[in-house]
């Protein structure tokens, strides 16, 4: 697929900074990635987390060969990304337990590969009007909601909606979550923080990404709706499609 993509990030309202990262190259012989972050931590703790975990990522990504074993090279890149992380954030006092999210996209051809910790989530939106989560939740609303101690409309806005169960950078190993896609042609593809899925849910996005056009001007308004809509976190949306 050869993809174009659009981003847009800004800082919430009740936000010092803007601890959200994101970074993409699209287009190299059917070749694109995605990353998005949302560091935890402090201030100074989530901005170094996520800009790490970008930065590692990019480093990483120049090695990639359309031969690899994508899932290997992918859970190899991880693994890196978090040890260093983490071994930022134990010999710097400032920084002690800082993390970030991440969800880190690979298309090629006509596959998507996921690799992620924590909420910041991938999606796929159909042609036949469907959005479907690929990335699970790492968060503690997200257990109790499997668990069945809480119902889905009490995990909107439950008060431990912000605790996460896994991040880059906190412990000295990470699980992996691994997910490949088959994709259409026509499927548009999101990723982006919980600023925006905190804020809208996943039937208000899909709403209001088919009522407006594919361009570059896409991300910025579902960017604006998550704002208008809730606005108190920091929101990063990435879209991608033919």
């Amino acid at each position: 697929m050869v993809l174009k993509i659009f981003a847009k990030s800004e800082k919430g309202l009740l936000r010092n900074s803007n601890q959200d990262r994101y970074y993409f190259e699209c287009s190299r012989d059917e070749f694109s990635w995605v990353i998005v972050c949302d560091g935890m931590g402090g201030t100074n703790g989530g901005d170094v987390a996520s800009s790490m975990a970008v930065d590692t990522i990019k480093e990483e990504m120049q090695k990639f060969k359309q031969n690899f074993d994508f899932k290997s090279f992918m859970a190899e890149i991880f693994k890196k990304t978090n040890k260093k992380i983490y071994e930022k954030s134990k010999n710097d006092t400032n920084l002690k337990g800082m993390g970030t999210t991440v969800v880190f996209g690979l298309i090629f051809k006509d596959r998507l590969q996921v690799v992620h910790a924590g909420d910041s989530r991938a999606y796929t939106i159909t042609s036949d009007y469907n959005i479907k989560q690929i990335t699970h939740d790492h968060s503690m609303v997200q257990e109790m909601l499997e668990q069945g101690k809480i119902t889905s409309d009490q995990a909107k806005n439950h008060p431990q909606k912000n605790i996460i169960t896994r991040s880059l950078g906190v412990s000295d190993d990470i699980d992996l979550d691994y997910t490949e896609v088959l994709l259409d042609k026509e499927d548009i593809l999101l990723f982006c923080t919980d600023g925006l899925t905190n804020s809208l849910g996943n039937e208000k996005i899909l709403d209001t990404v088919l009522n407006l056009p594919k361009d570059e001007f896409l991300a910025s308004k579902l960017v604006e709706c998550a704002k208008k809509s809730w606005g108190e976190d920091d929101v990063t949306v990435v879209f991608a499609f033919n």
